[in-house]
């Protein structure tokens, strides 16, 4: 495999990666991934059958999401000669993965280094990964509660023998409020459970396993060798890269993800699922810290040590997911073309708990209310006085729903009517949080000139709407008065010091 006369078309070189489980052949166009004769407690490679399953069932799992990458598998035959070839005629002495090979700077995980992890990037990622989850197996059985109490007494275990490094207290901390965090969460995990939120999902998901092929995020490499390992609630498997892209400071794109993944699914019950999440992050961060404490292990004298430092940093990263911070309510309103959602955006990475504050908006609610794409207009008969109600009704909703998760929310309306505002204040002084109200203000002529040159978004406003909402007013408000009428990060400081964070 190392020859490049065994490929055709040769290839200038070959160039050889090395993991835990395969070593993966590049040459010219395409590489070949062949697995290690390896078994741990979790993966078995042992045999050559067993080898040959597991690549089957390798580009089973991935071709459906990843067809421009994984061709099929291919023998690594020898013949009576001796002569060894990639897919002869003789007998089969390994098998590969044959995959088409990719520009590395298209990982997810070189974009983001190279800086370009833009808005529109971190909405196609949510939407890819909901469609990927859309579309892999229920498993009703599965029990969420046992295996993670399993995961946090593996962590426990191996973070106890490297107590040297952690300090007794930070173990025993951990320990102990991953387990109160899963009591916790036991009626939430079993409910998803039920309701199908447990799938065989991806397994891996991190940023070196999602690349860009034709500008769309596309993922590969998730999990063949151990189905239990991959059987996971989708907010567990979605935690993975949230958990990575805040490790790399991207803890605003973590937000915007989250946020359009919740927006995607359109489903309460994940807004519920929001409660575990902490829990969810924290073991991500954990599996990664012990993998890093186990490279160590068995690294050389000389790199030991920084393999060390990565899994004590992550380890504390883990520790810090298991404390979140106490929930609020953040209400922005606002006539049409004020930047309440430009602003609800920003903001949100800003508050609670990572990856950040849940953003609910009315005009998505609206566009979910009548199963319709977020872009498509609705007619004027959808915001009717009733209609619009409805909206807010179900924006109180799921206000309620994550502020009892102990996520902080920031929605997003106009909240011109009293009514419409007070029943926001309640929910927060019947749930005993924090509750601070915002109304942005600007010109008329700035608020025409932005909604006249918005295009792709939710808002269905025009400039004879925003004349109209002149026109009805508001009468008296109490909220805070913000001038939206400045840039974008002069704003954001205003609302930032009202919030005192």
């Amino acid at each position: 495999m190392r020859d490049p006369q065994s490929y055709d078309p040769p290839p200038d070189t070959v160039e050889i990666i090395s993991t835990h489980g395969a070593f993966i052949f590049l040459a010219g166009p395409y590489a070949f991934k062949l697995k290690r004769s390896v078994r741990y407690s979790y993966l078995d490679y042992s045999t050559l059958e067993q080898r040959r399953r597991m690549c089957l069932k390798e580009l089973e799992r991935n071709q459906p999401s990843a067809p421009e990458i994984y061709r099929g598998i291919v023998a690594i035959t020898k013949s009576e000669l001796g002569k060894l070839s990639i897919g002869g005629s003789g007998t089969p002495v390994e098998w590969a993965i044959h995959m088409n090979r990719f520009d590395q700077d298209s990982l997810l995980s070189n974009v983001i280094e190279a800086g370009e992890l833009t808005a529109e990037l971190a909405d196609s990622t949510a939407q890819a990964i909901s469609r990927y989850q859309r579309g892999v197996k229920h498993d009703h059985s599965a029990d969420s509660v046992r295996q993670f109490e399993t995961v946090i007494g593996d962590l426990s275990v191996v973070f106890e023998d490297h107590v040297s490094k952690l300090k007794a207290e930070n173990v025993r901390k951990f320990r102990d409020r991953a387990t109160e965090r899963l009591r916790d969460v036991v009626l939430c995990m079993r409910m998803r459970g039920k309701r199908g939120f447990v799938r065989l999902c991806h397994g891996d998901l991190h940023s070196e396993n999602i690349v860009l092929i034709n500008s769309q995020p596309v993922l590969f490499d998730s999990i063949e060798f151990n189905d239990a390992i991959a059987t996971v609630d989708v907010l567990y498997d979605l935690a993975f890269l949230l958990m990575d892209l805040i490790k790399k400071g991207e803890r605003r794109a973590a937000n915007r993800i989250l946020n359009r993944y919740l927006n995607d699914s359109r489903s309460s019950e994940d807004i519920y699922g929001l409660r575990a999440l902490p829990l969810y992050l924290a073991c991500r961060a954990g599996i990664r810290a012990m993998v890093a404490f186990q490279r160590a292990d068995m690294s050389a004298s000389g790199e030991r040590a920084a393999a060390t430092g990565i899994a004590t940093d992550y380890f504390h990263t883990a520790l810090d997911f298991l404390n979140p911070a106490a929930p609020q309510l953040i209400a922005i309103g606002g006539f049409s073309g004020t930047g309440k959602t430009t602003l609800a955006a920003a903001l949100a990475p800003k508050l609670g708990s990572a990856p950040g504050a849940l953003h609910l908006r009315s005009d998505i609610e609206r566009k979910v209310m009548f199963d319709v794409p977020e872009t498509e207009r609705l007619q004027e008969e959808f915001y009717s006085e009733s209609i619009s109600a409805k909206v807010y009704d179900c924006l109180l909703q799921k206000t309620w729903i994550a502020l009892r998760t102990g996520s902080t929310v920031i929605v997003d309306a106009v909240f011109s009517q009293q009514s419409e505002r007070n029943a926001f204040e309640e929910v927060a002084t019947r749930l005993k949080v924090p509750f601070k109200g915002f109304w942005l203000s600007s010109s008329e002529a700035k608020m025409i000139s932005r909604v006249s040159v918005r295009r792709g978004d939710a808002s269905d406003a025009t400039p004879r709407i925003v004349e109209m909402q002149i026109e009805r007013g508001t009468g008296p408000i109490s909220w805070a008065p913000i001038d939206s009428s400045g840039n974008i990060v002069d704003t954001v400081g205003q609302l930032v010091s009202h919030l005192g964070t």
